[in-house]
């Protein structure tokens, strides 16, 4: 409304514009963008299994041409995986019900998923499983909830027999080693090894659970709680 009602003016030109992570953005959203820059000129990045939010509706990115009706819009689809090892892909596929990714063949060691009865072993087990990362050579490490409020349950268990860091908000950065974070925090990263801990019953939606696995690059555990 404030756009419409006062404008923006710019100084120079913006001749082109690059929007990534363009799942997670609404149609308004790219409106916005566009009124904004007034840019006739843009690259839109996204993989639409990796939004972590509005999980019932296409992502505004596949209505491109609504929103800039007097362009010529090309879209390309791109469906192989550079990042993870064929293991990790084949597991984190598991969480996808249509578009799944094509993993290129690096391989590696298979995933591990641990079931857990109760909260207090989880100290034992992801002090294990890090050091038995870092027994492989993997510097880079996370330890992924699906939210803040996991997180801060499992914090001072998994801090009582393991170093790590925590990051809590988006002014916070990786600046390398063990840090454990959330989902939404973690989406846009890459680790060498990954820990995923998820609730067995958990309402966590598979999207969520597709990023959490997919940042990993060569190895990845996943604990049920």
């Amino acid at each position: 409304m404030m756009l419409k009602l006062k404008g923006i003016k710019h100084k120079e030109q913006i001749k082109h514009v690059v929007i990534d992570e363009a799942q997670d953005l609404s149609l308004l959203q790219l409106k916005v963008i566009k009124e904004i820059t007034q840019a006739v000129s843009l690259t839109i990045v996204g993989d639409e299994n990796q939004r972590i939010s509005g999980f019932n509706r296409k992502p505004g990115m596949f209505s491109i041409k609504d929103v800039f009706p007097e362009l010529n819009v090309q879209s390309f689809t791109l469906n192989k995986s550079y990042r993870s090892t064929q293991e990790i892909m084949e597991y984190a596929n598991n969480y996808l019900k249509e578009e799944k990714i094509l993993p290129l063949v690096r391989s590696g060691s298979e995933v591990e998923k641990i079931h857990l009865e109760k909260i207090d072993e989880i100290s034992e087990l992801v002090a294990e499983k890090v050091e038995s990362f870092r027994t492989l050579g993997l510097d880079n490490i996370a330890i992924i909830t699906p939210t803040l409020n996991e997180l801060e349950k499992y914090e001072a268990l998994i801090k009582a027999k393991t170093y790590v860091s925590s990051i809590k908000t988006e002014d916070m950065l990786y600046s390398g080693g063990t840090v454990l974070i959330p989902s939404y925090l973690a989406k846009g990263l890459e680790f060498d090894g990954v820990i995923v801990i998820n609730k067995s019953e958990s309402s966590t939606n598979d999207f969520i659970k597709y990023v959490m696995c997919t940042r990993a690059l060569h190895s990845l555990v996943e604990i049920e709680l």
